[in-house]
């Protein structure tokens, strides 16, 4: 009878130290997706006003057209449209902090989520683009 006893605490007791070690494990992994790297988001007008961080890399992903037309000061320039668009990003320093631009937000948000896909973990995509950076 006591043997029977013993094995049913025992049994419960590893139950019981089974589902913390679970709840440990899922918390942990919750934590790990929360900290997954995640485009940030900034409006132009920001952009404008208080400028780049110290160590920010700008970069204009519109065409050489749009360029010439203007471009926000310091940016480095690498044509979204360019049939070696990807391979240009995946030149860069990943260990550095990006922020993409173009005329409205759109292209920008595409190549940050693709520098994600490559293995960047710092990328800001300007909302707006160059149009809002523009307007008075």
């Amino acid at each position: 009878m006591r043997l029977i006893i013993i094995l049913v605490l025992s049994t419960a007791l590893l139950s019981c130290n089974n589902t913390k070690e679970s709840t440990k494990m899922a918390t942990s992994e919750a934590t790990s997706e929360s900290q997954a790297p995640s485009i940030q988001l900034r409006s132009a007008t920001d952009l404008k006003t208080t400028g780049l961080k110290p160590g920010q890399i700008l970069i204009d992903v519109r065409t050489p057209e749009e360029v010439a037309e203007g471009k926000i000061e310091g940016a480095q320039e690498i044509d979204f449209m360019a049939p070696d668009f990807k391979a240009q990003l995946e030149a860069l320093d990943k260990s550095k902090d990006y922020v993409m631009y173009c005329r409205s937000g759109g292209r920008s948000g595409k190549a940050a989520e693709l520098m994600l896909e490559l293995g960047f973990t710092r990328v800001t995509n300007i909302t707006g683009g160059f149009m809002e950076y523009t307007q008075e």
